[in-house]
């Protein structure tokens, strides 16, 4: 407040009556302003303490006391924001109602001192709200000047606004916005002319810039919009445009990356949906050419492996399609068909099995019935197969001297007994030859009968020790020749041994399973697979077993050769055998030692812990 308007008196007076509100040195509360009137201290020389607390003059004291400081608020706020001649003259005529009603307090006039207290203030607080009032039209109206580049008139009418209202923030704000508005207009400029250039990055650079300057500018506001729907619009058309092109030229990868990037601009733009569409078929055909041209290769090298996944790929496109289905049957027929033959083909000596050479036989059979053309490395090795199957299908001679004591077991194949000279006729192939005696340590030999060769003579035989040899004469045998066509694989007990009175005994005599069970010793467990082992047993009337010889063992096709727990898991049913016993019918007349053989089927993993 301008204290040089007050006289000597007054201003004495004023500090005086502040010191009984306030300190003099402190600033006015506003929260204070308006407390109850029984909150206030009066402090003065009237006593207000006790029962005079509530008296009606006490009362009116308080009350004036309180007017009073709210109007020492709006008195300071007047003085200090409003530098206009309106402004002054209000803040002058409160002044002078001051002194008056300051007078009456003083005359201890209570009342009248808080109705001239309260009138001063009406007087700035109509005045205040009048101004408010004319400052928010003038603000529109600043707006709509800059709005119509008025920028002048604009200017002049800032400055008397100012007056008024030195701390309003919208008039701060118009001012900022007239100091930047020639900077603004020109880069408007640049931005439309870039525009017009379709230079669409560049003029976005430059309204964003502008729009940062002054962001109510609403002639920077349309052309950032009209920048970016044009620009958006410009790109749109280009990235689809784009897409087209390499989805025709085959670049379906970068075509979908246009796609989305003009997806990203228009998502719901039905030239998405189209474009969406083309690709999407495009890419299928595209898709087919390439697989059919990647199955037309595979085919021709014969590769059946590349041309199985290639029509699978194929018919996941278009599960539909009944001329992929069948030629992928018949690839799956190839490629399982040339694995089996060549498995075989690769390892003729195990041609000296029927089994396989029965599976052999079948395999070119099944592969011929497919009506092979322009399949030449599989008809090549269809004709090698025949050729080899055909070697391998002429018996070849083997002798074999021993010295009437030794049983000589043909591994997988048959068990002579002790004899002095065998000539026999068996498929080429490899085989191994054991000779065996019992209490002795028995020996074996592997060899090898080669297709169209003249034979082999292999000695085996036990004396001081078992002993297997080949020996490098083979003529002037004079012996029939006996042919092993195959191990002996069926479940039906025969008679098979020239020693032994010769008749059918099998229906005579039956193992005791019991028995059988109880003299089983494994002293390790087994890991074998399934499979068929027969055994030739010899048996005295009684049923007494005096010996067990393995004959064969049939596996599953798929794996013919023993390992060592279908080895192991042999033995130890031989050697039961030999400790079991057999239930013979009574009232036969029986030789006294007869043979059959007993065929048993052996689970896997014959021995556990």
């Amino acid at each position: 407040m301008n204290r040089n308007l007050f006289n000597p008196k007054t201003l004495i007076f004023y500090s005086c009556l502040t010191l009984f509100i306030n300190s003099c040195s402190q600033e006015v509360d506003t929260e204070e302003v308006f407390a109850d009137v029984l909150g206030v201290d009066p402090n003065t020389s009237l006593d207000c303490t006790g029962i005079w607390e509530g008296s009606p003059l006490c009362l009116e004291r308080n009350e004036a006391l309180v007017a009073l400081k709210k109007l020492d608020v709006l008195m300071i706020a007047l003085e200090e924001n409003d530098s206009s001649p309106e402004g002054m003259n209000i803040l002058t005529a409160a002044i002078n109602q001051r002194q008056e009603a300051d007078k009456k307090y003083f005359e201890e006039f209570y009342f009248q001192a808080r109705d001239i207290y309260q009138e001063a203030s009406n007087s700035i607080e109509s005045y205040n709200s009048e101004k408010s009032s004319n400052i928010s039209s003038q603000i529109l109206y600043l707006q709509n000047l800059l709005d119509t580049f008025q920028l002048n008139e604009a200017k002049g009418l800032l400055d008397k606004a100012l007056l008024a209202n030195q701390s309003n923030q919208d008039l701060i704000k118009i001012k900022n916005r007239i100091e930047v508005f020639d900077e603004v207009s020109s880069l408007n400029i640049n931005a439309n002319n870039e525009l017009d250039k379709k230079n669409f990055s560049l003029a976005l650079e430059i309204i964003t810039e502008s729009f940062n300057l002054d962001p109510s500018r609403k002639d920077t506001i349309s052309l950032k919009d009209k920048i970016n729907l044009e620009g958006n619009e410009f790109f749109f058309q280009s990235f689809l445009k784009e897409a087209y092109s390499l989805t025709d030229s085959s670049d379906i990868p970068n075509a979908r990356i246009a796609f989305e990037n003009a997806k990203k601009l228009f998502p719901n733009r039905q030239e998405i949906s189209t474009a969406r569409s083309y690709i999407s078929k495009k890419s299928i055909e595209i898709d087919l050419k390439n697989l059919k041209n990647k199955l037309s290769t595979s085919l021709k090298n014969e590769n059946w492996s590349t041309a199985k996944s290639t029509l699978l790929s194929m018919i996941k496109i278009n599960p539909l399609d009944d001329d992929s289905i069948n030629l992928l049957s018949r690839v799956e027929k190839l490629e399982n068909l040339e694995k089996e033959i060549s498995t075989i083909t690769k390892q003729p000596e195990r041609l000296s099995s029927k089994n396989i050479r029965d599976n052999l036989s079948r395999s070119i059979a099944n592969a011929k019935s497919l009506n092979l053309k322009d399949e030449n490395k599989f008809l090549d090795l269809l004709a090698r197969a025949e050729d080899i199957l055909k070697k391998y299908g002429s018996m070849v001679n083997l002798v074999i001297r021993s010295n009437n004591d030794t049983v000589v077991e043909i591994v997988r194949t048959t068990t002579l007994d002790p004899f002095e000279i065998k000539n026999l006729e068996l498929y080429p192939g490899t085989y191994t030859i054991v000779a065996k005696k019992k209490g002795m340590r028995a020996s074996r030999l592997d060899i090898n009968l080669e297709p169209g060769s003249k034979g082999l003579t292999v000695i085996a035989q036990c004396e001081a020790s078992c002993t297997v040899a080949q020996s490098s004469s083979t003529s002037n045998l004079n012996i029939p020749s006996t042919k092993i066509t195959q191990p002996i694989e069926t479940d039906q007990n025969t008679l098979s041994s020239d020693s032994i009175p010769s008749g059918n005994y099998s229906r005579y005599a039956k193992l005791n399973s019991s028995s059988f069970s109880r003299t089983i010793e494994c002293n390790r467990p087994t890991n074998n697979r399934p499979y068929k082992i027969t055994l030739q047993v010899t048996l005295t009337d009684s049923g007494r077993v005096r010996s067990a010889d393995i004959k064969s063992i049939e596996l599953d096709g798929s794996y013919t050769t023993p390992n060592e727990d279908d080895q192991y898991a042999a033995v130890v049913v031989k050697n039961a055998l030999k400790k079991s016993r057999y239930t013979v019918t009574s009232g036969v007349d029986l030789p006294e030692l007869f043979q059959i053989d007993q065929t048993l089927k052996i689970p896997a993993n014959f021995c556990v812990e």
